[in-house]
């Protein structure tokens, strides 16, 4: 769906502006928005991992503790 979305985009910017230029300069900034959203940001700086998900963390070390997660019955 993202890949339709993004030809019809392209396409629309190659129709709309006469310059080439400036339909090159949008389709360069479209795929350079799709890949800077749909890059795993955590690879290169899993810290910001950790911060943005340590409730999570912290919420099943608190089950751990208390007996709600891991254990059988």
């Amino acid at each position: 769906m993202w890949l339709i979305a993004l030809t019809l985009t392209v396409r629309l910017a190659f129709r709309a502006v006469p310059a080439g230029a400036s339909a090159a300069l949008a389709t360069a900034v479209l795929l350079v928005g799709a890949c800077a959203w749909f890059t795993n940001w955590g690879l290169f700086h899993p810290a910001s991992y950790w911060a943005s998900h340590r409730w999570a963390f912290n919420a099943v070390a608190d089950g751990v503790k208390e007996g709600r997660i891991g254990s059988s019955r």
